[in-house]
């Protein structure tokens, strides 16, 4: 029965206040053994009925993040430091000795160096300063409303009704032979997802697992399910109906125990480990970004707080965990700031950490964990942001420039970040040697095919907004002659080169992709997004007037569009007539939403919908796209830019 009055606990947490009858202690304090103090007998100087033990708790976390920001501080101090000492100008003292220029000044350091690379490519270098100085604009191939329109698209459920629960009797007849489910799709999410995103210690797991008297009362494990279900397409023989079925079965039940425990103090791992596996569900298949977002703000928190309360004698798995699940709560929080907010991500600078195996993970993920700590140096490189952040922040609709020397130096990072790779992750010795084709076909490595696809996608990333470059003069900038007949000609051979790394890039990924296809299981969830790049660079090599896409890309193409039609449920997908996606590129707005909705996985319904229209779209305009072709260039850069930012929808 509910309480007139509520007790203090439950007011100050906006939890309803229930009791047993002829009892004076609440539910919801009995479960959690807190003081059970009505407000009417509430004394005027009592703040708070947690027990004393969380204070002491609380003023230590609070002393770990003020020890936390004075490192930051010291850190930035120490770089505003070392920036100022590299933009004093230096001075060097020069001879010409035979015909050759010889440096008399003793260099006496790294940043020395650095100056002195950088002066002589200013004044010495017969491109007097383009490098460095002068900034490059690129072709703004998105505008502002369609990135609008997209997320408007995407958010417009929240407030739209829900999708009808399930029927009482349709859980009933479910819970009838739930266990024979669950254990099925336990062993499939470990043998097949937990390898790529450890986010469970399988032998701790299992160990759980066996000891439960009820799998339903168990929320990790009603979470796994959720997630397995709703991504698991050629281990799991369920019609989209059906999985919609069971995963809101185990959904409902998982959220009705979620609730009682988000603050109970001994379940913080358990709220932490079934948020990580919810997310999916509620972003991508029950298009709720808002509740998605509340969620994994909860899981983040609770991460620090375990975070700042770990010591030497905490289980290492325990503390690897955590590590693992807050780095995804950021990610995740990134991915969806970005598709609901009018502004840019504040988690995007967010630091990735590398990962540590735990004893007693499999093969498969040591193997997955250790290709991610690979690639971690590459796509957290400062040259890499320092070129990709104009990028982005052109493909979300702004106006921005880069140096050339930012695009060159990512280029050569990215090459000998290639040969700098172990052989057990490289595919072949140079990313466009003459055999990386046949290389690919002879490949068995699955991690092998993805850093390569990474690499390329990478390089797509960057070129594709260099298609049309112009040089952008700063004020007082205005050169003449010899100096300006040497920009334009650099900025020429600057969009050869992007067309031909585009092409040869394109050529590549599409390749790995199609031999993933004919030789995996399942398709890694990456290669949507690097798929979406190439799709995105054909796109724009496509507009120019001098191009023509060679017949074997464009097969390749719609192989490689087919083959990840695949990866959606058939059962789920819009009909082409029935697709609202032509009159929204025109009108900015979406007149038949419920399209989407009336399907049983509607997030998938919209992705493969995009996937669809495109490949049709393209197929009659690789040639010369009519009026209206930058719309759907700027569709696909912010849907590629979406899935760039960790939204792993496969």
């Amino acid at each position: 029965m509910p309480r007139k009055t509520p007790c203090r606990a439950c007011k100050k947490r906006q939890r309803g206040c229930f009791y047993h009858q002829n009892s004076s202690v609440c539910v919801r304090c009995t479960k959690l053994k807190l003081t059970c103090i009505p407000i009417d007998n509430l004394p005027d100087d009592d703040d708070d009925v947690l027990p004393k033990e969380y204070i002491p708790k609380t003023l230590e976390y609070w002393r770990y993040q003020v020890t936390q920001l004075d490192q930051e501080m010291k850190y930035l101090e120490r770089n505003v430091r070392e920036c100022s000492t590299m933009a004093k100008q230096g001075q060097w003292q020069l001879s010409v000795e035979d015909g050759k220029l010889k440096l008399q000044t003793a260099i006496k350091s790294i940043e020395e160096m650095i100056m002195y690379s950088r002066a002589s490519l200013r004044y010495i270098s017969p491109f007097k300063g383009l490098f460095n100085n002068v900034p490059i604009r690129c072709e703004n191939a998105t505008f502002t409303p369609i990135l609008r329109a997209f997320r408007k698209m995407f958010t417009r459920v929240i407030n739209e009704p829900d999708r009808p629960r399930l029927a009482e009797e349709q859980l009933q007849t479910t819970s009838e032979h739930y266990r024979t489910i669950i254990d099925h799709i336990i062993h499939v999410y470990f043998q097949y997802k937990n390898p790529r995103l450890p986010f469970l210690h399988a032998p701790t797991f299992f160990e759980h697992y066996r000891n439960l008297a009820d799998p339903l009362s168990c929320p990790v494990t009603l979470a796994v399910c959720v997630n397995t279900v709703c991504t698991s397409r050629r281990h799991l023989d369920y019609s989209a109906d059906e999985r919609r079925h069971l995963a809101e079965f185990f959904y409902t039940k998982c959220k009705a125990i979620l609730v009682d425990i988000f603050d109970a103090p001994s379940r913080k791992l358990e709220t932490i480990f079934s948020v990580t596996f919810l997310h999916h569900y509620v972003t991508f298949i029950l298009l709720q970004p808002s509740e998605a977002r509340r969620l994994v703000t909860i899981a983040y928190l609770l991460c620090r707080e375990l975070d700042s309360q770990a010591d030497d004698n905490d289980v290492p798995a325990m503390r690897i965990l955590i590590h693992r699940h807050s780095m995804f709560a950021e990610n995740a929080l990134s991915v969806l700031s970005f598709l609901m907010d009018e502004r840019p991500s504040p988690y995007s600078l967010l630091c990735a950490r590398l990962m540590e195996t735990i004893p007693g993970e499999d093969d498969a993920t040591c193997q997955n964990i250790d290709m991610y700590n690979h690639l971690l140096p590459f796509v957290t490189n400062p040259q890499l942001r320092a070129a990709m952040d104009p990028m982005d922040h052109m493909i979300s609709g702004g106006s921005d420039h880069v140096t050339l020397e930012a695009v060159f130096r990512l280029d050569l990072m990215v090459h000998e970040w290639w040969k700098g790779l172990p052989n057990h992750l490289r595919v072949c010795d140079d990313l466009f040697a003459e055999n990386a084709t046949s290389s690919i076909q002879q490949n068995t490595s699955i991690h092998k095919a993805i850093v390569f696809s990474c690499a390329h996608a990478t390089l797509l990333r960057l070129y594709a907004c260099l298609i049309t470059p112009e040089r952008f003069p700063q004020d007082g900038d205005s050169p003449t002659g010899d100096d300006e007949s040497n920009h334009e000609e650099l900025v020429m051979l600057l969009n050869e080169r992007a067309k031909n790394v585009i092409m040869r890039s394109s050529d590549a990924l599409l390749s790995t992709i199609l031999h993933i296809h004919h030789t995996q299981a399942d398709m890694p969830p990456p290669m949507l997004e690097f798929l979406s790049r190439a799709i995105y660079g054909l796109f724009t090599v496509s507009l120019c007037p001098t191009v023509q896409i060679p017949l074997s890309i464009q097969q390749k193409f719609n192989q490689a569009m087919h083959a990840m039609s695949l990866q959606f449920p058939a059962d789920n997908q819009i009909a082409p007539s029935s697709s609202p996606l032509d009159a929204f590129m025109i009108t900015q707005q979406i007149s038949n939403f419920d399209v989407y909705r009336s399907r049983p996985l509607p997030g998938y319904a919209l992705v493969s919908d995009i996937l669809c229209t495109t490949h049709t779209y393209l197929q009659s305009h690789f040639v010369r796209g009519p009026d209206g072709s930058w719309s759907w260039s700027s569709f696909l850069g912010v849907f590629a830019n979406a899935l760039m930012r960790g939204s792993l929808i496969l």
